[in-house]
């Protein structure tokens, strides 16, 4: 709050309100603000929009923004890395490890392993975007229970809110035999993959 001279006022916010005498009566203006009345000895509140105000907007504007564009360089990065989990059949679990090492049209794109009483393992190839996701046909599998997945395809899809994981899907040639599972990152400090061999 700010008494009105005759000559000048200062604004809250750093603007300058100009009060001009006229008759004994004071009018206060701004630039893009209507005329309003200052008696002399009136005690005057000027009521403007502050410049912070809309500074602080615009910066938690950028700050969202920066978290989204965070979000989809993770989706563009895809699910190349290692990748571990696990698939509950029945009452025990199956340890699944994917190391997806490019995603080049045609080309090797990396293998699945699963511990026992699978113990087998997938070799992949990058077949493009599907779904919302990354398509990898089965090329290659070594026997026992991934055998038969062979000409399959595994479906990924990498998402990073609230963390870091992959959905996967396999299934069999003729589209059947699905398994879903959740992947997380391969910690740093492991050395063995999911048959339990270094």
């Amino acid at each position: 709050m700010n008494y009105a001279s005759p000559r000048n006022a200062g604004t809250a916010d750093g603007g300058a309100a100009t009060v001009a005498s006229a008759g004994g009566i004071a009018t206060a203006s701004r630039p893009g603000k209507r005329r309003s009345n200052v008696y002399p000895g009136q005690l005057v509140t000027l009521q403007m929009r502050p410049r912070r105000f809309a500074l602080s907007i615009l910066l938690l504007g950028m700050l969202f923004a920066s978290a989204g564009i965070s979000r989809i360089a993770f989706a563009q990065d895809g699910p190349v890395g290692s990748w571990t989990g696990a698939v509950n059949e029945g009452q025990r679990n199956i340890a699944v490890t994917l190391d997806v090492t490019a995603l080049r049209l045609g080309a090797p794109s990396g293998q699945m392993r699963w511990g026992a009483p699978r113990t087998c393992s997938l070799q992949t190839e990058y077949a493009g975007q599907r779904e919302g996701g990354y398509a990898l046909n089965i090329s290659r599998t070594n026997g026992g229970w991934c055998d038969l997945y062979r000409d399959g395809q595994l479906l990924l899809q990498a998402f990073s809110d609230p963390a870091p994981t992959l959905k996967f899907t396999l299934s069999d040639k003729q589209g059947g035999r699905l398994v879903n599972g959740t992947l997380a990152p391969k910690p740093l400090h492991s050395g063995r993959d999911s048959s339990g061999r270094p």
